[in-house]
């Protein structure tokens, strides 16, 4: 009798383990789950926000040194910058947004992102995924390894953006930078941004180029870039994560750490906040930690680039029957959240880690067909119109800024 009374409560029992196996893991303990319904029994109308101030109280401050350190021997040239440690981590990519607030608009700006790619396209293309090209490859190299070639990078932009000092010193060096001969910008095809990341384990210095070019001889010309150093400490010593001069992404932040990395998509988690390219963003506004914006949106509830957004915490996703990429985008933004980091007067796309460095070491770039991240999401890496913009929440523009 027992056993036959035990099935119905094992059919209704067993949706429930199976949820909670999936929140633990992603993370959050049994003990937290169970505080989190006492609490929402106890105070249904509060209980929210004391969960809230029980986080805040076990979070490291921001930029504390409390957060794990990070060292070079974590990393290897031509390994990930992702996985299995996230150089970006305790800096603003991974604050939670659990608690954030919302901005005045939030619920005007997520339905005007859903309408605003028709403004600039008629191809009915809301939302896409940025895995092959209009993104930043990173290739992470060891200067200190005397097998590292050093390349000839020039400037070959307009003069008014011709750099001087130390961004030149560090962007266009007379020894030449230090890259694999198998390097290549995104849009090899001489299209689009052709922008290309190197990644200094030995002297923790980031370099990002903006248009940059391979010529004939095998040197490569830069129009533009961006440069930050400290990789290993980060939290301390740039928890926005911008660069210190200049910019790839027009955000003037280390913007190739906010991609999708190809080892987070090949385990289904990514642990850190994204970033997208928008279709465009509200004029003369940006939000920190951005340190500019090309905007030229005059609605008032078109996003900041760089303002922060979320999928509502309590939303269930699994009633929203997404895809399998996009299902990984929205556990993402919705645990971490995302900002706009450039515009392209088209549709809202999501940046990732592009496979150059991996087809180079496997034959394979694992995002196109036959790769393995093909096969895993199933070949729907291009349009993505399922990702819910209309439930999106968004923060008040400089949400999270230090004061003075």
């Amino acid at each position: 009798m027992k056993t036959k009374n035990s099935l119905p409560h094992l059919k209704t029992a067993l949706p429930c383990l199976l949820a909670l196996s999936a929140v633990i893991a992603r993370g959050v303990t049994y003990e937290e789950i169970v505080r989190a319904q006492r609490l929402r029994l106890q105070k249904p109308d509060t209980y929210k926000e004391e969960l809230a101030k029980e986080r805040a109280a076990k979070t490291p401050a921001a930029g504390s040194a409390s957060a794990d350190r990070l060292s070079k021997e974590m990393f290897k040239a031509g390994g990930s910058v992702f996985w299995p440690h996230y150089l970006g981590q305790g800096t603003v990519y991974t604050r939670g947004v659990a608690d954030m607030p919302l901005a005045e608009n939030s619920d005007r700006i997520a339905k005007y992102m859903k309408a605003m790619p028709a403004k600039y396209n008629q191809r009915g293309v809301v939302t896409s995924v940025n895995a092959t090209f209009f993104n930043l490859p990173i290739y992470v190299v060891d200067s200190s390894d005397p097998a590292t070639p050093r390349t000839r990078v020039h400037f070959s932009g307009i003069a008014s953006r011709r750099p001087y000092g130390k961004m030149n010193e560090i962007l266009y060096p007379e020894e030449g930078v230090p890259m694999p001969a198998y390097a290549k910008a995104a849009n090899p095809q001489r299209a689009g941004d052709s922008a290309m990341a190197i990644y200094d384990l030995h002297t923790g210095i980031f370099r990002e180029y903006f248009l940059i070019l391979k010529n004939e001889d095998g040197s490569w010309g830069g129009n533009y870039g961006g440069w930050s150093k400290d990789m290993f400490d980060l939290p301390r010593k740039n928890y926005a994560m911008q660069h210190i001069e200049g910019t790839d992404f027009v955000v003037g932040m280390i913007g190739g750490l906010a991609q999708v990395g190809i080892e987070e998509a090949r385990r289904g988690v990514v642990n850190h906040a994204i970033c997208f390219t928008a279709a465009n963003a509200r004029r003369g506004v940006f939000s920190w930690p951005a340190k500019g914006g090309d905007g030229t949106d005059d609605s008032p509830d078109a996003p900041a680039q760089g303002q922060w957004f979320r999928l509502p915490p309590d939303l269930d996703l699994d009633e929203l029957n997404l895809g399998p990429f996009t299902r990984l985008l929205a556990e993402t933004v919705q645990k971490w959240g995302g900002f706009a980091s450039d515009k392209n007067l088209f549709c809202h796309a999501f940046n990732c880690e592009p496979g150059f460095q991996e087809e180079a070491r496997t034959g394979q770039d694992p995002w196109t067909q036959g790769g393995d991240l093909f096969k895993k999401y199933k070949g729907k890496l291009g349009v993505i119109n399922d990702f819910p913009w209309e439930l999106t929440e968004w923060a008040p523009v400089d949400w999270g800024k230090p004061e003075k």
